[in-house]
């Protein structure tokens, strides 16, 4: 029933069934790397232009360390060797810095509720 000739061509055909399947394991090998390579260039190219786009959003924006800094300019007050003020020197606007705790309860509480009247609720 088996003849040389029969035995033969399932020869051939375990070896081309080897040979596909072994092709077919290099393709997917091949696939996969190209879809990792791809999605790995696509997030290198998504952060560096991440990157770009918040550099040219940030670089208008005021330096924090100058935040604090004052372009008002003051009166100039000059005192006696007591600490009392003698005279008190303006140009146009009589300025002059006042803590917090030296203004009224009333001036605080207005300034809130014209500011933002739910700043005692968050």
């Amino acid at each position: 029933m088996f003849g040389k000739r029969h035995l033969r061509s399932l020869r051939v055909s375990y070896y081309n069934s080897q040979r596909s399947t072994t092709a077919r394991k290099q393709f997917v090998i091949k696939m996969v790397s190209l879809i990792t390579t791809l999605l790995l260039a696509g997030l290198i190219l998504f952060i560096l232009l991440t990157i770009v786009a918040f550099a040219i959003f940030t670089k208008d924006l005021p330096s924090p360390t100058k935040l604090t800094a004052r372009n008002e300019s003051l009166s100039t007050q000059i005192f006696d060797r007591n600490g009392e003020k003698l005279y008190d020197i303006y140009g146009d606007q009589n300025r002059a810095l006042v803590k917090s705790d030296e203004l009224p309860t009333y001036v605080k509480e207005a300034t809130i509720s014209i500011e933002d009247k739910d700043f005692y609720k968050h």
